[in-house]
Formats: C-alpha cells, structure tokens, sequence
C-alpha cells in the first residue's frame, strides 16, 4: 500500500509539470472518505449480512481482522482459512462482501467497524443483533424439576438447511447447537436431542434443572438456546431458595407439628442421589421424607416428650446422602406447663373454663378439682394432639376466698389458683299468698213442719246431696323442710342437673338467702350432702349416716 502512495504521489508531480495540475488536485472519489453500510441491519446470530464499502482505491483488497462487531472479529472470505474469495475494490473504489454473525456477539445493537482503511481512519455502521425470545414454565425451580421452554423467532423451515421432518431446523446438541445453563451445555438425560423446531422457527421443549444444583439455592440460571444455524436466544430462571415452615411455632410436648418444605431436589426418574431428607428436632431424628417432583413437602411429625419445658429449639431438614448441602432450618417453642382458670374469680355455681397447657399429648386427665371438690366430668377428657385441653367446669359452694385447682394427666399434676367471692343478696319480691279455697259447706233441708194428717197421702220427701270438696294439691316440700333433721350441721347440698347441664344446690347459710337454685329434693336422685360434723339422721324415711364433709346420697 505505501508503494502506491508513492506511486500516486510521482503521477501528481508529473501531471503538475504537464500543466494538468488542476485536474489532479481536483481529489479522486476515493479520497472523500469511504462509506460502510451493512444489509440487512437488524439480524439474528449465525445469520448472514452484506458488508459494502465504498470511497477506495480500485483493486484494493480487504485484510482479515479489519472488521469486527462489538468487538469480536468477523470472517472476511478468502482470508485466514475463511471460505470464499477474497474481496477487493472495483474500478471504482467498491467492494462488497458476506459475513456471519457469530455466537459470540452479544445482543443489542452495535458498532460495525473497518479499520485500517487507506483513507479518512476507521469508518461505522449499526448493527442491532437480536435474540429469540425464551420464556420457561416457572420463573425459579428446583433442582431436578422438569422446566418447559418456549420460544420464536429461531430459524424457520423457509430458511433452508434444516435437517428435521418437512426441512424444519433442529436444537441437536452437536457442535454449537444446544440448550446451555450458564454456559455448560445440558447432556441427557437432562435434555433430549435432537429438538425439533416448527416451521415458524417456534420452540417448544422439556428440561430438568440439573441435580447439582443442590448444593447453589437462589443461584441464577441463564438457559441459551441455539439452533443448527446458530440462532439462538435465551432466557433466564433461579434455583429455589431451601426454606421450611413449621406450624404451630408453639405447642407442647407431645404435640404434633406441621413441616413444608421447598426448593429441595425433585424426585426424578433420574439422579435422586440428593432427594431423601431427614427432619430432626434438635439433635433427634423424627421422621424421613422424600420431596415430591418439585421439591416440596408437607409432613407431620410429634415433638419428643423429653424435651425441656419453657424451651426454643431448632428443626434440621438436611440431605444426609449429599452432606455439602447446608441445612434448612426452622425454630419451635416449648411453652412452660401451665394451668390457668378463667375467669380467675367466681361465685359458687358459677361456671369456669379449665385450660392446660404443655401436658403430654393423647392422655386423659385423671384428676380435676376446685378447692378439693371434683370437677371431673364423666366420661375424662383427653389432653389433644397439642398436649392442651380446656374444661368447662361448675364451681362448687366453697366458703370465699382462694382455692386450689388442680389437674392430673399423664402422671403430672399442675395447680392454679381461683378465687371464690359472695355475692350481696339480691332482692327477693314477696311472694303473693295463694288463698287456700274453703270447702262449701253441704246444703242441709231444713224440714217441714209435720202437716196435719188428711186423707190424702203425699209423696216421699228426696233429700239434696252435698257437694264434695274441691281437693286442694299438696305442695312440693322444700330442702330446708326434708333435710330440717341435719339443723345447723348443714352446709350445702349440691345436685347435678343431666337435662339442664347445670349444678343445682341449697344452702342454709343466711348470706345465699334467696339465690340457691334447688327447691326440692326428688326421690331416686343423687345428692352430695356436706355437713360439718359425723352424725346419724333420719332422711326420707331412712336413717342415714353422714360423715364430716362430703356424703353422696341417694334420696
């Protein structure tokens, strides 16, 4: 090149002595500065494009290396084992040629350059190079997870060369063409070639995320796709986070826990190295799961009975086949045992709700008092799965003040306290007294004074009978009439209503004046009799003992 600069440069000298200097100055087409355009220029990787330059010297060859696209360099043919020939300017000073667009240049648009040109330095065009659009059926997976792909815009079947059924083009794994995940290329039987395309260039395919990926959670994944021309396109995907939830957070001993997991290794036909996972409750070992095809679980399991109370322990779900594989983990509290009554203050025959917290679960409670006196009903409630239970109790008549309740399951007693308080007397209206009706008297004929004899005889006098009395009902008798025989020994007797679902009770005591609900007492019923002192007494027509305390009886 530097000889026909010379060259040019002794031919204007000659031509200035000739007296055709005007001519020559006048500077050649060529010199303007040469022009570059590129056709088409929007294009697809792998796809061909016409390279034109104009403005240089006739015969002027172009050298491999002077033209490059984002910075990587494109083939000029016939020149560094590039097929074709060579291309060179004409007569006047153009040259057009074809190149490919390789893999390797980057989406989006870019500059074209040609370096190194005689004239004017580096010369440009645009070149905008597109993708094929990718999408995946799940925008993150877990490992081993079937994915589907979907996708335009690759080589349709009107572009020739495709070798698949009716010409379409082909995904075949060979050579450049594949479905890579952050640039390694997925072999079977993570991917199955070859995969054909439609005519339209349209995709449709089914991939599983690689099992080792177990060991990368949140790891993003860049799936490419190429076809045998090498258009491709892509997409992108992220493994799952690893995470676990347990439900309740708080429960006690015994108790049973719900545990879902995700983004743990599916369970495939394939590569189940790291799908089987252990779940342990602190350092203890409670149950052995395998995750389904995308990686979730739901599992129930119990807590163990020996651990410490008023505690928050940790739940490991680890992949005991694949040890690399961090831990997912979740915390569970143990709450303190407790007995709470509400509400914590009563009167007598009122009622409270027992509830226990913390029991060993599926045993039943054994004992329940208030203020020693059983509340226990019949049949015995179960502690729950949860190791709790709630009791709907009445109160006893207690004397107020505090008392001790107390529940027994499993062999373990707990206490709470509830306080007993009197009420003031409420008003009581008089009762309206009932007349008590009186009989009518019977009708007596007063007689006729004796009629002075006659011949004629009368007819036999009838007398008019009396009215019977109107029968008056004998009314119930009390408690305080049918136990009098107790006098001031008595303290209360209390009466369990099955229908009404209530206690009933009487007290003699002045300060429940008006409030007892019991009115009488009914043969073939059961009582609890409390009295103060062991005494020996007539009741309902039999003689009784009753001891200091509480006596059933059986009326």
């Amino acid at each position: 090149m530097r000889i026909r600069r010379a060259a040019f440069a002794i031919l204007a000298a000659v031509m200035a002595v000739l007296g055709l200097a005007t001519y020559v100055l006048a500077a050649p087409a060529f010199q303007s500065g040469p022009g570059v355009t590129v056709t088409p220029s929007e294009v697809y990787t792998g796809d061909s494009i016409e390279i034109a330059i104009d403005g240089l010297p006739p015969s002027y060859y172009i050298q491999g290396g002077w033209v490059t696209l984002a910075g990587t360099r494109l083939s000029v043919p016939g020149v560094l084992g590039a097929a074709g020939t060579q291309p060179v300017t004409n007569d006047s000073g153009e040259v057009s040629f074809n190149t490919k667009i390789p893999l390797e240049v980057p989406y989006g648009s870019h500059d074209l350059v040609v370096r190194n040109l005689p004239v004017g330095g580096d010369r440009t065009a645009t070149v905008t190079v597109l993708a094929a659009e990718i999408t995946l059926s799940s925008t993150s997976a877990s490992p081993n997870e079937t994915v589907t792909l979907r996708g335009l815009g690759f080589s349709p079947s009107t572009s020739l060369g495709g070798n698949g059924p009716l010409g379409v083009h082909q995904i075949t794994g060979e050579g450049k063409s594949g479905i890579t995940i952050n640039g390694k290329l997925l072999e079977a039987p993570y991917a199955r070639y070859p995969i054909n395309l439609d005519s339209d260039g349209g995709l449709t395919a089914s991939i599983i995320i690689p099992e080792t990926y177990v060991s990368a959670p949140n790891t993003g994944l860049l799936v490419k796709v190429i076809d045998d021309v090498e258009r491709s396109g892509w997409g992108a995907s992220r493994i799952k986070s690893r995470t676990i939830t347990v439900d309740p957070a708080e429960s006690g001993r015994g108790s049973e826990l719900t545990i879902t997991g995700s983004g743990f290794a599916g369970t495939a036909r394939f590569n189940n190295l790291c799908t089987a996972v252990d779940i342990s409750y602190g350092s203890k070992l409670i149950r052995q799961v395998i995750p389904d095809a995308v990686g979730s679980f739901t599992t129930v399991a119990k807590v163990p009975n020996d651990v410490a109370l008023s505690s928050t322990n940790t739940i490991n779900v680890t992949t005991p086949a694949c040890t690399l594989v961090a831990a997912a983990t979740a915390t569970h509290k143990i709450p303190a045992r407790t007995l709470k009554v509400s509400p914590a203050t009563s009167t007598p025959g009122g009622r409270v709700t027992i509830t226990g917290v913390s029991f060993v679960g599926y045993v039943p409670i054994s004992l329940l008092t208030i203020g020693g006196i059983s509340v226990l009903p019949s049949p015995a409630p179960f502690v729950d799965a949860n190791g709790s239970f709630s009791v709907d109790a009445g109160v006893p008549v207690l004397e107020k003040g505090v008392h001790t309740v107390k529940a027994t399951a499993g062999g373990v007693q707990t206490t709470a306290s509830l306080v007993v308080v009197t009420l003031a007397p409420s008003a009581t209206a008089t009762p309206t007294p009932v007349p008590i009706p009186t009989p009518t008297p019977a009708v007596t004929a007063t007689p006729a004074p004796t009629p002075t004899p006659t011949l004629i005889p009368l007819a036999p006098a009838t007398a008019t009978p009396a009215p019977a009395p109107t029968p008056t009902a004998t009314p119930a008798l009390g408690p305080e009439t049918l136990l009098a025989t107790l006098s001031d020994n008595l303290v209360v007797v209390w009466f369990y209503d099955r229908r009404a679902r209530s206690w009933q009770y009487f007290t003699p005591s002045p300060e429940f004046t008006g409030q007892t609900q019991l009115t009488t007492l009914v043969t073939d019923q059961l009582y609890w009799v409390r009295v103060k002192a062991d005494q020996s007494v007539q009741l309902n027509g039999r003689q009784r003992d009753v001891a200091a305390g509480w006596t059933l009886i059986h009326w």
